[in-house]
């Protein structure tokens, strides 16, 4: 290393950078498109994510080089930090001019009360609002819609966004359903509405997060290549139903953004529920839409919606279940059955302690149709014997499993389960990927070898000794994840936040 020029240095300085902010997560491929994402400890999250840090402290050379490089220091995120921010006030000297990431969000504070938090939030805003310009990525998240606005306003005062500059963009206020309504709309008919609507011209990802911009300005959404809208599950009043926008609408927004690449909705739904039937000729076609997820969707919405729209190359798809049924989605997902199927990532999420009912078959019979899946997720379900029967390979035939040959890596979160029929499974489909290749013209017959197979968050309701069976397993799968076993929790925390 000592003897590569200073540019080649500064290169792998850079990608080693660039790497670690991607969101973190396992070598799994699909394409172009990484699986299996799992979350690390706090403790090794702060070195990992952090790799400018480790970097600058190896030698006088390497940290000369680096504290004089604006791209390893442009992602401003005051986490973690108390004022007066000294690691923060750092990278955005050591910036210099480049074009930055930059988040204010009170859920980066540490802990506190909400008189601390509200005080972090104010004081990490001050600290930034001098380098807004510089904002390629501009993230607020405050303790609420009037402090937000009061932000937002200090930027058209000062003029200090670039809308050149500006690509990326998160707004939301983080007020509890106890302080009264949290979907309200951010801007409206002013000064202030009328300098924010010529910002987003060239916005390609837009997240809001309790807050709704004027449905009319189909000018942020003319560029999107990502769309998050986040607001609360349960919709109480009839002014915030009325604040949603109707079916029609929605879809007229989107036929805007024919870019768009992943979208993400999570307590919505349309302001009116008797419309039926179909909006356009031919369903909204999106040649580029990879993800999509859905939480707190109601179903009789998002079934509409998904009849209304195509996605042929989508290759990952979320759905939290209201009903404990993948019912809702499962017309969809059949759109993907067969082997050319480009859907290669699975989540489904139940409610803690609502998880997929015993006698359902939805989950098992959508897996038939999906033989392409490379990733499964079960978060707060029940994984069935027939199920993982089903993973199972057939090696007293040399065939292979019945679901999900090509699966590289399976997560089962707060799941339960049979241990034992899990090492079966985990051990014969290594045992398949041994087969040797097949003869020409012969059909392979061989299932994949799971790459990762991450367990967490298990309720155990009678004592199970997992030493040997994580050992049995662990020779079997290229990275095992596995927490220690939880007690059912409480009614008490079943509570599910948005935030």
């Amino acid at each position: 290393m000592d003897q590569l020029p200073d540019e080649i240095l500064l290169y792998i300085f850079e990608m080693l950078v660039q790497d670690a902010r991607k969101p973190l997560q396992a070598i799994c491929s699909v394409g172009e498109h990484r699986v299996a994402q799992y979350s690390l400890p706090t403790t090794k999250q702060a070195t990992t994510s952090r790799p400018e840090l480790n970097i600058s402290a190896v030698c006088r050379r390497w940290r000369k080089l680096a504290i004089h490089d604006p791209l390893l220091w442009d992602h401003i995120n005051f986490r973690n930090e108390h004022t007066p921010f000294i690691r923060s006030r750092a990278y955005l000297e050591r910036s210099q001019e480049a074009r930055i990431f930059a988040e204010v969000r009170v859920g980066n504070a540490p802990r506190g009360n909400e008189v601390e938090i509200d005080a972090y939030f104010n004081e990490a805003f001050t600290t930034l609002f001098p380098h807004v310009r510089q904002c390629r990525h501009l993230g607020l998240q405050a303790p609420s819609l009037a402090r937000l606005r009061d932000c937002l306003e200090q930027i058209m005062e000062r003029g200090a966004i670039d809308s050149w500059r500006l690509k990326s963009v998160e707004f939301g206020a983080r007020q509890p359903a106890t302080w009264g309504v949290i979907m309200e709309f951010l801007f409206y008919n002013d000064a202030l509405g009328e300098y924010w609507r010529l910002r987003g011209q060239r916005v390609t990802v837009l997240t809001l997060r309790g807050v709704l911009l004027p449905w009319t300005w189909t000018e942020w959404y003319s560029n999107l290549t990502h769309l998050t809208l986040t607001f609360r599950n349960n919709i109480w009043s009839l002014a915030e139903n009325n604040r949603m926008p109707a079916k029609l609408t929605f879809l007229h927004i989107l036929s805007y953004s024919p870019e768009l690449e992943e979208l993400e909705l999570t307590g919505f739904r349309f302001s009116d529920s008797a419309f039926s039937g179909t909006a356009f000729q031919a369903p909204l076609r999106f040649e580029k839409l990879v993800a999509m997820r859905f939480s707190g969707f109601s179903p009789e919405h998002l079934e509409w919606f998904l009849s209304e729209i195509e996605a042929p190359h989508l290759r990952s798809f979320f759905y939290r279940t209201e009903r404990g049924s993948l019912a809702d989605v499962r017309n969809f997902l059949l759109r993907y059955s067969g082997a050319r199927s480009t859907l290669k990532a699975l989540w489904v999420k139940a409610l803690p302690g609502q998880g997929l009912d015993s006698t359902s078959t939805h989950l098992h019979s959508t897996l038939n149709f999906l033989p392409g899946l490379e990733e499964l997720t079960l978060q707060h379900n029940h994984f069935h014997n027939s199920e993982l029967s089903a993973l199972t390979p057939w090696m007293q035939t040399g065939g292979p499993a019945v679901q999900c040959p090509r699966l590289k890596a399976l997560r089962l979160i707060g799941a339960s389960f049979n241990f034992e029929h899990l090492a079966t499974m985990v051990k014969e489909r290594r045992a398949s990927s041994e087969l040797p290749s097949p003869s020409p013209g012969q059909d392979d017959h061989r299932t994949m070898k799971l790459q990762i197979l991450q367990i967490s968050g298990m309720q155990a309701s009678v004592p199970f000794v997992q030493a040997s069976v994580k050992e049995t397993i662990r020779d079997s799968v290229d990275t095992l994840l596995w927490d220690e076993l939880q007690p059912f929790p409480s009614p008490s925390e079943h509570s599910v936040s948005t935030w």
